[in-house]
């Protein structure tokens, strides 16, 4: 009789830590998805304003139209490679900026400058270059360095 006294305990306790242990995953894994949710759509923002100040700051309109493709500007900028542990990708359409993650979530920045946007960065070194063509287009180029 006491044999099965032991036995029963045993596997009670078990049952117990096993139940305890899932509880307390379970909550981490609904905080780390909580973290996500209130922080990714800032830093996506903070992205997308980051990159929006680096353009505004070396743009100029000077009304000067060289005679070949002029590089006027650039200005590197250190992104982070991820947010909230989701990767992001950013990207021009229709000259706006968007920082979208991979995740489906997006923001977006009206940039409002006279120019032409193109390239792309999924975060890190990234480097913007403001240029004029011989035509007399501006044009911002993103590139990760």
């Amino acid at each position: 009789m006491k044999a099965q006294s032991v036995i029963l305990t045993h596997t009670l306790l078990i049952a117990i830590s096993v139940a305890l242990i899932f509880v307390v995953v379970l909550t981490f894994t609904n905080m780390r998805s909580s973290y996500q949710d209130a922080t990714i759509s800032d830093g996506l923002s903070r992205v997308c304003l980051s990159m929006k100040a680096g353009m505004e700051k070396i743009y100029s309109d000077t009304g000067f139209l060289p005679q070949n493709d002029t590089l006027l500007g650039s200005v590197d900028l250190l992104l982070p490679d991820s947010i909230s542990d989701i990767k992001y990708r950013t990207y021009f359409l229709d000259g706006t900026l968007y920082a979208s993650s991979l995740d489906g979530r997006s923001e977006s920045c009206k940039i409002g400058l006279d120019a032409m946007y193109m390239g792309s960065t999924g975060g890190g070194d990234t480097r913007i270059d403001f240029m004029q063509m011989g035509n007399g287009t501006k044009m911002f180029s993103v590139e990760k360095v």
